[in-house]
């Protein structure tokens, strides 16, 4: 199976562990929940970012617990195929 990871450039990955340590660090250091961590751009040349939050109940899409077990039904289903 092929992962993106092996497409990843080395700001992607280093972004996306800040993204972790960030969250870590809202969570554990803040006492901050129902957030998501956000890459801000901050300059095109050279290459910037920020990481801010962004509230969780204004990002995520809201699912009912019928449609979550559906999906979670369907990615059980394809892996058993595989």
């Amino acid at each position: 199976a092929m992962c993106a990871i092996d497409r990843g450039s080395k700001a992607d990955l280093e972004e996306a562990f800040q993204c972790g340590v960030h969250a870590v660090k809202k969570a554990h250091d803040e006492e901050k929940t129902a957030i998501m961590v956000t890459i801000d751009r901050v300059s095109n040349n050279p290459y910037t970012v920020e990481f801010g939050e962004a509230p969780l109940k204004e990002v995520a899409v809201e699912v009912s617990a019928e449609e979550q077990a559906e999906v979670v039904a369907e990615a059980v289903a394809e892996e058993e195929s595989k």
